[in-house]
């Protein structure tokens, strides 16, 4: 261990996997890792760190008790069942609920008379989806994690939430030989991995609520931290694999883009919050 609390890395067993969030496009990473699971079928990741979507498929592998083509495949039948209805509630008497609360909330200034909003969508489905989906109850620890480590199948799992508090990045850590560590906009804490941090994780400002794990309400890690490859580092990884939803331009194209950029009108509201909304997702 050394003095800024990173696990020193080992001979063996150091390759990580980081999965980043990116909404639905989370799917797109179970199609990565499953053409690198059938072209090298020995593969192995002992640390696991996932952010947002990626959180979902992070603890899933960190999780499953069997080969990790297995654990694929069970994802991608995870993934592919995915429907809106099973993430949030799609009935007109909800979403009308839903509209109505928030509408209240504002005209009446904050007022505390006003109906609590906490999203803009009714979310108990995406709940009983990952309920079914892991071997976890609201509050109890996620099955197979303990497990994994205590078999030295896992080394380290890490999942990223944005602490609404503080504005700062926390790496949630479950594994061995850990310790805490601390840097000026994020930080870890050891924790035993329950359903609530894959939520707050997963949970989109404003449009899904936030979390309140025991030091105040988080939401998406992807705020703050895009792709957790610093957490890879500070468990112990020598060797990252990062999987990205983000398609980058043929130089054609980036090209193109910069020589009209000059002379490009000032842009409207629409296209100044794409980039944030992006940067989310």
């Amino acid at each position: 261990m050394q003095a800024n609390g990173t696990v020193e890395p080992r001979a063996a067993d150091d390759l990580a996997v980081v999965l980043t969030g990116g909404g639905a496009r989370g799917a797109y990473q179970i199609g990565v890792l499953r053409w690198i699971a059938r072209r090298y079928p020995g593969v192995h990741f002992p640390i696991v760190t996932g952010v947002s979507a990626g959180a979902i498929s992070a603890t899933f592998l960190a999780a499953w008790q069997g080969t990790h083509a297995e654990a694929i495949e069970e994802l991608r039948r995870l993934w592919s069942g995915l429907t809106i209805e099973r993430i949030f509630r799609t009935e007109g008497w909800s979403l009308a609920g839903q509209v109505a609360r928030w509408a209240a909330r504002l005209l009446s200034g904050g007022s505390s008379l006003a109906p609590a909003v906490r999203g803009l969508v009714d979310a108990p489905p995406l709940a009983g989806t990952l309920r079914e989906g892991f071997d976890g109850r609201d509050g109890g620890a996620i099955g197979g994690v303990a497990e994994n480590l205590a078999a030295g199948r896992l080394w380290a799992l890490a999942l990223v939430t944005s602490h609404y508090g503080t504005g700062q990045s926390v790496v949630w850590t479950a594994g061995r030989e850990l310790t805490d560590w601390r840097r000026p906009d994020r930080h870890s804490r050891r924790a035993t991995i329950t359903l609530d941090h894959i939520l707050a994780s997963s949970a989109l400002p404003l449009v899904f609520p936030a979390v309140n794990l025991g030091d105040g309400w988080h939401g998406d890690g992807g705020i703050r931290l895009t792709a957790p490859c610093s957490p890879a580092l500070h468990l112990g990884a020598n060797r990252v694999l990062a999987v990205s939803t983000r398609n980058a331009p043929a130089a054609g194209e980036a090209v193109a883009a910069a020589s009209g950029a000059r002379s490009a009108p000032y842009p409207p509201p629409l296209p100044i919050s794409g980039p944030l909304l992006h940067a989310v997702f």
